[in-house]
């Protein structure tokens, strides 16, 4: 538990953003000097590799010990891992909610099962493609979650936050908001920017989280109305975020979305409406089932199509009635 208390204080100081900088991280510059300077640093993008690697105790208890054996990258960046059993039965983790250099990584939850008195070796894989996409060449932090349920009876036996830390120092990943993007909650405890853009045929919603607490939450636009028209929760944009943690997500509203409510073409929108969500979850969440939830932060906040912020919205009418 000295560890996992370790890496949460840690983890609280993880993400951050430059309220003064008014372009993405991820975007080129406009000029052909910056387009070319761009492009050259792409395709000379290498994850940079720990030198000598001697192993980390992610962490240490009763029932079992997980350690990082060891580090490789070959295009993908690979961590090595032996889970312990000491326990006398057998032990199912479940490896979840991955955050590199404190930004949470898209990757489906997997599950290790060791029986009891045996070590399983189990890789943790990085896409460089994923690391590529936020310019991360030097990987200073895997965090993960890791709860473990005794598999002959399903008791829940715990959750650990583990996060391992190859250069035995932490570089975080700081956010850079748009020009575009509006600050839809402002808390101590909570950060969330979202932004609107409207490119060909659909509408790309980008929503940027961050989480300054213990827990784990989910953050999150939900009921979204486009022109004040309600649209399928299917275009909530949402995820969880780890505790002292950040994400980004995006969702997409299509031609389809559109026709749902009337509308034709994707140029025709001027705001998207959400009502923003916070809501913890209790632990254990994912082993056995609990689902017990509580929303601790909500807030309507609009945000516009770039240059449409003065257009009236009018919403349709028959027989001098409004449809919606």
């Amino acid at each position: 538990m000295i560890i996992a208390f370790l890496v949460l204080a840690i983890g609280l100081t993880a993400c951050g953003n430059n309220h003064d900088s008014t372009q993405d991280n991820t975007n080129s510059q406009s000029n052909s000097e910056g387009e070319s300077t761009e492009q050259s640093s792409e395709d000379e993008f290498e994850i940079e590799t720990p030198g000598a690697y001697e192993g980390e105790v992610l962490c240490d208890n009763d029932n079992y010990t997980i350690i990082v054996d060891k580090i490789e990258v070959d295009e993908d960046f690979m961590m090595t891992l032996s889970i312990i059993n000491k326990a006398s039965h057998d032990i199912r983790f479940l490896i979840n909610e991955p955050a590199i250099n404190g930004l949470m990584y898209d990757k489906s939850p997997e599950f290790v099962s060791v029986k009891k008195g045996e070590t399983k070796k189990h890789e943790i894989e990085i896409r460089e493609s994923w690391l590529k996409k936020y310019d991360m060449r030097r990987i200073t932090e895997v965090f993960y979650t890791i709860e473990a349920t005794n598999q002959g009876t399903e008791q829940f036996m715990g959750t650990e936050l583990c996060a391992s830390y190859p250069y035995r120092e932490a570089e975080y990943f700081e956010y850079e908001p748009k020009a575009t993007d509006v600050l839809v909650v402002d808390t101590e405890e909570y950060r969330v920017y979202a932004g609107l853009e409207v490119n060909g045929s659909s509408a790309k919603v980008q929503m940027y989280a961050q989480n300054n607490t213990d827990k784990t939450v989910r953050i999150g636009g939900m009921y979204p109305a486009v022109n004040n028209r309600m649209l399928s929760l299917d275009s909530n944009v949402a995820t969880y975020v780890a505790p002292g943690k950040c994400a980004i997500t995006t969702t997409t509203i299509g031609k389809d979305d559109l026709e749902s409510v009337g509308m034709e073409k994707v140029e025709d929108i001027i705001k998207l409406s959400h009502e923003w969500t916070v809501t913890n979850h209790n632990k254990g969440l994912y082993t056995y089932g609990a689902d017990t939830t509580e929303t601790i932060y909500r807030q309507v906040a609009d945000i516009y199509v770039s240059g449409k912020e003065n257009v009236e919205v009018t919403l349709p009418e028959i027989n001098g009635k409004q449809l919606w």
